[in-house]
């Protein structure tokens, strides 16, 4: 699943167990949130944290090495890390198009924001 995927398995690793999850949040003095498929604001904010926490992330994924050798953080993994937190930074705009006084212009107007910023994410 490329470096989400790795990052999304390294969240549920340390998830899965008290011990590990009390282990993360003693060495990174927060926890790592959990991305979910509805809302890129959690990946976004996941992205953030893997990326401030990089050295405990790195650890957690040696000390889980059995069970996460398929999800190693190299450098590149990081730097994408950046890369898609920085893609994911406009998704507060689809705030406007949520709740009961979402409107189609207002829809709309998001979805050109959005499909700006992807063309310009590729060049």
């Amino acid at each position: 699943m490329g470096p989400l995927g790795k990052l999304h398995n390294i969240a549920v690793f340390i998830r899965s167990s008290v011990p590990r999850f009390d282990d993360f949040e003693s060495l990174a003095h927060r926890t790592l949130p959990l991305d979910n498929s509805t809302r890129w604001n959690k990946l976004a904010r996941e992205l953030s944290v893997a990326i401030e926490k990089e050295s405990v992330m790195m650890s957690t994924a040696k000390n889980g090495f059995n069970k996460l050798k398929d999800d190693y953080l190299s450098p590149e993994t990081g730097r994408s890390f950046v890369r898609s937190r920085n893609f994911c930074s406009p998704s507060t705009s689809k705030l406007e198009t949520e709740g009961d006084n979402a409107t189609i212009d207002r829809l709309l107007w998001t979805m050109d924001i959005l499909s700006k910023h992807y063309d310009s994410s590729l060049v």
